[in-house]
């Protein structure tokens, strides 16, 4: 699933070639190679928007106590992630989140000029 051509050549033991070759005469190849990249992609984005927004996930752990293994349940939050949350806002939304251009002073080059030296 999400696999490259490179992987999945390894994989059946043949070359890039060859996988390519099978995507032309076997239409349903690349469905299905189409079909599990698109999965993969979607996974992934769901994990990246957990980390952005923050998730929680039941846990187990165990200790001992008074010479008795404990085991015991819980809940595990992991709070949202700054560095997901721009990555997701930079390519989601860089109409609103990008990184500003360098601001032109004047210091590298000539500077405004009034259109009218006469004025």
């Amino acid at each position: 699933m999400g696999a490259i051509d490179k992987e999945l050549a390894d994989f059946f033991g043949v070359s890039e070639q060859t996988i390519n070759s099978w995507k032309t005469v076997h239409p349903e190849f690349l469905e299905a190679l189409k079909a599990g990249k698109e999965l993969a992609d979607a996974e992934v984005a769901d994990k990246l928007f957990q980390r952005a927004t923050g998730y929680s996930h039941p846990a187990v752990k165990f200790f001992m106590y008074q010479g008795t293994v404990i085991r015991e349940e819980y809940t595990e939050h992991y709070p949202p992630d700054t560095t997901a949350i721009i990555f997701w806002l930079k390519n989601r939304r860089s109409d609103l989140w990008r990184n500003a251009p360098p601001a032109d002073d004047g210091e590298d080059g000539p500077g405004l000029k009034d259109p009218d030296p006469d004025v």
